[in-house]
């Protein structure tokens, strides 16, 4: 069982690993994209 700040660390390296090579992610982009809270981020 994951904590909430887990699965919200998991969904964000699951989002910069769908990123293209060499691509830049904002944490305002990976939030809004996965429902994250900026502050986990």
């Amino acid at each position: 069982m994951l904590t909430k700040k887990g699965k919200y660390g998991l969904k964000a390296m699951i989002d910069l690993a769908s990123l293209d090579k060499g691509q830049t992610a904002f944490v305002s982009d990976i939030a809004a994209r996965n429902n994250i809270p900026k502050k986990f981020l």
